[in-house]
């Protein structure tokens, strides 16, 4: 049975992801070869002139796949294999977080690195008590740094863990930080906290975190009894994060 036949997008859609596949599993040294790989069947399919939308439309697919891939995973996503040594950083503060250590956590969206270009990053970074005064959600900021990769342990896997949330390092030995600006940063997390608990207090414990699992996706404030009852009668996956969700 050909789960293709007249699906062409589920074809494509499929290209589209062994192209990111294909990108991830190569070495490095390979990688250009893959992406050129595809030139030839599109100079073929452009000599010949063939008319058939489909084939053109899935090796353009791969093409463009291996392109996005190359982009963003070889160039923007593991800042300390590209920026090596003592850099500076221009931000800006998204998150802040309490530190089990006197200080805070902060995230940052990178303006620039170096003023270099495809310099655009997540990074974590760790204040001491002095710095994290200085700093508040919106801070624009400078400084010099280093970025590392995530080191955990055999219990913890941290880069897999920062780098799955979109982390693409850590910032380490910082010095020079000063804060050059301000800017407005939307915090979803701080609206679906209100909503929580809003829905709690109107509707009841349950009834409000059924209703905010549903809304919002957050399932923090679910009662063991309630999500047990949801896997046993087979209808979790309605508490998950979906497209209804963001309909809603």
């Amino acid at each position: 049975m050909n789960i293709f036949h007249k699906r062409p997008l589920s074809l494509i859609l499929c290209i589209w992801l062994g192209g990111f596949l294909l990108f991830a599993i190569l070495p490095e040294g390979l990688r250009p070869v893959l992406f050129l790989s595809p030139l030839p069947l599109l100079a073929v399919l452009a000599i010949k002139k063939f008319r058939r939308a489909l084939p053109i439309a899935a090796a353009s697919a791969l093409l463009l796949s291996l392109l996005v891939s190359f982009v963003y995973f070889g160039l923007w996503f593991h800042a300390y294999e590209r920026f090596d040594g003592e850099v500076e950083v221009e931000a800006i503060v998204t998150e802040v977080t309490e530190s089990s250590y006197p200080g805070a956590n902060i995230t940052l969206k990178t303006r620039n690195i170096n003023g270099a270009p495809f310099s655009k990053y997540k990074l974590r970074a760790s204040l001491d008590e002095n710095e994290s005064s200085l700093i508040k959600k919106g801070a624009i900021i400078r400084f010099k740094c280093r970025l590392s990769a995530f080191e955990g342990d055999e219990s913890f896997d941290a880069e897999s863990y920062y780098t799955s949330r979109g982390y693409s390092a850590k910032v380490t030995d910082i010095n020079d930080l000063t804060v050059i600006g301000e800017t407005f940063v939307l915090d979803f997390s701080r609206f679906r906290e209100t909503i929580s608990r809003r829905s709690i207090l109107m509707a009841g414990y349950d009834a409000g975190a059924l209703f905010t699992a549903l809304l919002t996706g957050d399932r923090y404030y679910l009662s063991g009894n309630l999500t047990l009852n949801f896997t046993r009668t087979g209808i979790n996956h309605v508490l998950a994060l979906s497209g209804t969700h963001l309909v809603i």
